[in-house]
């Protein structure tokens, strides 16, 4: 008769032996570039670079602070003597000298009785030859009273017109200047 319709397919069989390797087969087209991997770790440190050229010149800086003083230099040769400076001021007088002794006696004056009418100058001792002599006494007195109204007027004349000395000093710079203006 007829040969009938296929029938179903059956189960499949256990596996069979593994085969012999084949050749090598040829080489395959590039692919495709894969995408971006992570970021490494840091590297080390490199060596230092060679220096750069120089830059160009910058603008003027603002001036620097006033340095310290420095240490006093050597001691110069001397100078040129100057000018002669002005006579100075007469200076105070002193303390009245010791009394002299007496000198001799003077020469006889030819001058006729009763012709002079000077004074006797009493301080400096000079009498007339005719006139009577004062007694010593009287005659030292009279010098001490001089010599005081002297110290006096020199005590008042250091008053009226200081000269900034500790022997007459004055209240102020401006006293001074009144008192003394050249």
């Amino acid at each position: 008769g007829d040969t009938g319709p296929p029938g179903p397919p059956g189960e499949p069989g256990p596996r069979g032996p593994l085969g012999e390797k084949g050749a090598q087969g040829s080489r395959g087209n590039k692919g495709q570039q894969g995408d971006r991997g992570d970021p490494g770790e840091k590297g080390a440190t490199g060596p230092i670079g060679l220096p750069g050229p120089a830059g160009p010149k910058g603008s003027r800086g603002t001036p620097g602070l006033p340095g310290v003083d420095g240490e006093s230099g050597p001691l110069g040769p001397p100078g040129l003597q100057g000018p002669n400076g002005q006579k100075g001021d007469q200076g105070d007088s002193g303390p009245p000298g010791q009394k002299g002794e007496r000198g001799p006696p003077g020469e006889s004056a030819q001058v006729p009785v009763g012709t002079h009418t000077a004074v006797p100058d009493l301080k400096s001792g000079a009498f007339y030859m005719s006139q009577k002599q004062p007694d010593k006494l009287i005659q030292e007195g009279v010098f001490t009273v001089f010599n005081e109204i002297d110290e006096l007027r020199n005590e008042l004349n250091t008053m009226l017109k200081p000269n900034g000395s500790q022997a007459a000093p004055a209240r102020s710079c401006y006293d001074l200047f009144l008192c003394n203006p050249t």
